[in-house]
């Protein structure tokens, strides 16, 4: 009986194994957007469930249901099916007195391949691991020697120190695109566009940057997300990984980092800490004076607003030392489940001009969302509510004085999330939010994360005249003619592989070669 019972569990293993990763590939394309791999897989197991357990409980339950509970019950339903088809007469007939021969072989084949567990199990991996491209973590660069060149080694860089170094605001607004604004027929970053810059409207995503931690990551230390980074965040030295944030605190530069959930998020906390930021997090804010009852935000989190104001607060403070500063800021309200400020309504100035950016051939697919009464209201509600605290933010640091010295960098982190009940059309021109109140103008319209750090540099007044380079990164405010050739190698993942990243900060396996 023993025996018997272990045959059964076993098997029921191997389903029940197959069926959730299947459902876990589909959920996470579903929930997530087609664009998140294996390499945010791999991070969350990195950064274990410490990194994770502050998500919104929504996000919990989905993944329970349609990754454990869904695969239990499709695995119970399937093995008995299974099971009770060993002993129906009619399959069996059907098997054994078939007329025609090869039918039956081929019939009797695929019925023996129904009945071994093993391979629902091999299917079910061999789909997850091709589904989240894992197959793109083996990539070995052939052409390293020459591919090495793509790099300027940050540590290789003699940089100058200005004689008045100017201040850092560097602000990243959660899934922050410029297709937004087509969203309705009122913008819903008009808020945002009202602030003073100059815009770069072509920012695609580099590799590796579809999550929030790789795209700070990315934009400030110039490499992409690869596992060779991620995984080896808390373990690199500074003389391997030498980021924006360095750079500035070699010149003594306060250095500060909001966020509104708790720091351990993502390993946020640790990674900014390593490269010398003070971390203003959910819990530290709390100790400072918000009251409990105020954590309405993105997972419990701080609002955007009390985030802001506490930010502005701060920064008041450090422009009154004297001492330069970076401010480092990521807000949460339009990140999905869409969390709106209680406090929106009463802030909220409504722009009613008209959308010069609204997207007339997809008006009728927007105006359907809206009369399903889908999250897609909260979408549009969030991002004005969060634009208004933003442009609030910034209109009282110009009031004080604050910007008039200070490099003010306002991008996304990463474009929207494709999500299942609501895809933005692929025939559209997608790209990252990106403006910056540089005085000296920009050479191109073209950027990816890895030149934000570089053109930051460059503006402030460090980066060297013989160089215009950082990483894998190039600034936007020099003339550099062979930007586009560069731009094309180091966003093909086949170029700049996970390979190539562990060789450039010597984490490299052994067994490889130069």
């Amino acid at each position: 009986m023993a025996v018997f019972l272990k045959k059964y569990f076993i098997n029921f293993l191997f389903l029940f194994l197959a069926f959730a990763l299947f459902q876990k590939v589909i959920w996470v394309k579903d929930f997530f957007g087609d664009r998140t791999n294996y390499i945010e897989i791999l991070y969350n197991i990195t950064v274990k469930y410490d990194g994770v357990k502050n998500v919104p409980s929504s996000f919990k339950y989905f993944f329970i249901k349609e990754v454990i509970i869904y695969p239990f019950i499709m695995a119970i339903t399937w093995l008995f099916l299974l099971e009770k088809s060993k002993s129906n007469s009619i399959l069996k007939n059907l098997l054994q007195n078939h007329r025609f021969n090869l039918l039956k072989f081929i019939l009797s084949k695929f019925y023996k391949f129904l009945l071994n567990y093993k391979f629902y199990l091999i299917i079910g991996l061999c789909f997850y691991l091709y589904k989240l491209d894992f197959l793109d973590f083996f990539i070995v660069n052939k052409n390293l020697k020459e591919h090495k060149k793509l790099y300027q080694n940050p540590h290789k860089i003699k940089f100058i120190e200005p004689k008045n170094k100017k201040n850092l605001i560097l602000f990243y607004t959660e899934s922050l695109e410029y297709q937004i604004r087509s969203f309705d027929i009122q913008n819903p970053i008009q808020k945002i566009d009202d602030i003073k810059g100059n815009y770069i409207d072509d920012f695609k995503h580099a590799p590796a940057t579809a999550f929030s931690i790789g795209g700070v990551v990315s934009s400030q230390c110039s490499l992409p997300f690869y596992p060779a980074l991620s995984m080896n965040l808390t373990l690199l030295k500074q003389n391997e990984l030498l980021c924006l944030s360095d750079v500035l605190n070699k010149y003594n530069y306060k250095q500060v980092f909001y966020i509104t959930v708790p720091g351990d998020f993502h390993g946020f906390s640790t990674f900014k800490k390593k490269h010398f930021y003070e971390v203003y997090d959910r819990d530290k804010i709390l100790d400072e004076g918000l009251p409990k009852e105020r954590l309405t935000g993105w997972a419990e989190g701080v609002q955007d607003d009390d985030l802001l104001n506490h930010a502005l607060q701060k920064i008041k403070e450090l422009h009154k030392s004297k001492k330069p500063f970076n401010v480092t800021i990521i807000t949460t309200d339009t990140h999905f489940p869409y969390t709106v400020s209680p406090r929106c309504n009463d802030r909220l100035k409504e722009n009613l001009t008209t959308n010069k950016y609204y997207d007339v051939s997809q008006s009728e697919y927007y105006k359907k969302l809206l009369e399903k009464g889908s999250y897609f209201k909260k979408l549009l509600k969030a991002y004005r509510c969060s634009s208004q605290f933003i442009y609030d933010f910034f209109n009282d640091l110009e009031q004080s004085g604050v910007l008039e010295d200070t490099t003010v960098v306002i991008m996304g982190d990463h474009i929207m999330s494709d999500r299942n009940d609501f895809t933005v059309s692929k025939h559209l021109d997608r790209n990252v939010y990106f403006k910056m109140n540089n005085k000296n103008k920009f050479y191109r319209n073209k950027i990816n994360h890895f030149d934000v750090a570089p053109t930051i540099l460059d503006d402030m007044g460090f980066l060297p005249s013989n160089t215009s380079n950082f990483g894998f990164g190039v600034s936007a405010l020099r003339d550099y003619p062979n930007y586009n050739e560069h731009y094309t190698k180091v966003m093909n993942k086949r170029i700049v592989s996970d390979f190539l990243i562990h060789k450039l900060l010597n984490t490299s396996k052994k067994g490889y070669e130069n």
